[in-house]
């Protein structure tokens, strides 16, 4: 399952990013394979706002279908 089709307020867990340059992108703010996230907010149309420990990023809808998730 992609992280855009995990509900708001689901906390889960990242399995793994499809690609390298999605890899990158996300490793650089601080989203890594194995790391467990919520699923803050999803802006109609837009970015899809994730948190991890104290920090928030708004990724778009095309990066967050690249991110495999595992529902705990």
């Amino acid at each position: 399952m992609g992280i855009d089709s995990v509900p708001v307020g689901t906390i889960t867990r990242i399995e793994a990013i499809e690609d390298a340059s999605a890899r990158r992108e996300l490793t650089r703010l601080g989203f890594e394979e194995g790391a467990d996230v919520e699923v803050v907010s999803r802006i109609p149309f837009g970015p899809i706002v994730l948190q991890r420990r104290h920090r928030q990023v708004a990724i778009g809808r095309e990066l967050a279908r690249r991110v495999r998730v595992a529902m705990q």
